[in-house]
């Protein structure tokens, strides 16, 4: 009688193994969780504009979340008149929600050009799903909504942050980042926020912030939450009048005789 329990307990391990994990290492295509939560607190990431110029290429990007049995899969995109519809999904080798996945959360940029024709009001709807984990974790379809005015003026192409001419110092701020901006201004052009180098105590506090985006060396000051200064620490940015980080005395003299 005990052998014969063995036989089958070896025989259930084996289709286990087989239907169950053995299925674990192919890629099966699934919509992306664009928001994720937990006990923590809620993710979710989109970079956009406010303005888009109409008839011209811009680019806004989508964050989906995932562990380590997921990697970063494609989008499908519709764009109508005033409507543009961005799908995105990533890849799975997990067979369930209860799958065990090594390593910590991830995070995949999808980015995505699109472009409107007609001037006015439009909106990007974003279209993946949430993940919570209340006790028992839940998926469900979701869609983040962006909504931007389309314009005929002409607007400068996005800085690129591996250009640091791009970024230069004037008296009003560096590259896309002006003194007196706030959080909700400067969200876009930072790229997505700031890293905080020292904890802010409150909203009145003065604290110091790297942006997202841009090149290395730059941080701005924040003072009862507005960029109050901006900080030039090491690399090749310059100010409007081509002065950096380690020109001689004679050379800054040369570019600001009246110093």
């Amino acid at each position: 009688m005990l052998q014969r329990l063995l036989v089958m307990t070896l025989a259930v391990v084996c289709l286990f193994l087989f239907f169950g994990c053995g299925q674990a290492g192919k890629k099966k295509r699934i919509i992306g969780t664009i928001e994720y939560e937990t006990a923590a607190g809620k993710m979710s990431k989109v970079l956009a504009p406010a303005v888009a110029q109409a008839g011209r290429d811009f680019k806004v990007t989508i964050n989906t979340y995932g562990g380590g049995c997921e990697s970063k899969g494609g989008e499908e995109v519709t764009v109508s008149e005033n409507t543009a519809i961005v799908e995105v999904y990533d890849f799975t080798t997990a067979t369930s929600l209860s799958s065990v996945c090594t390593m910590p959360l991830l995070q995949f940029a999808h980015i995505v050009t699109l472009r409107f024709e007609k001037p006015g009001e439009a909106i990007i709807k974003f279209v993946g799903q949430r993940e919570a984990n209340s006790g028992i974790w839940r998926r469900r379809s979701f869609v983040i909504e962006h909504r931007l005015t389309v314009t005929t003026d002409e607007i400068k192409p996005e800085l690129d942050p591996d250009l640091p001419d791009q970024w230069t110092v004037t008296e009003t701020g560096i590259g896309p980042l002006r003194i007196g901006m706030n959080s909700q201004e400067s969200l876009y052009p930072s790229g997505g926020g700031f890293i905080a180098e020292d904890i802010p105590r409150s909203s009145a506090s003065c604290w110091q912030g790297r942006p997202m985006r841009g090149p290395s060396g730059i941080s701005v000051m924040w003072s009862s939450g507005s960029i109050a200064r901006v900080d030039v620490d090491y690399g090749s940015v310059a100010t409007a009048a081509g002065a950096r980080i380690g020109d001689s005395e004679i050379r800054i003299r040369e570019l600001y005789p009246q110093v």
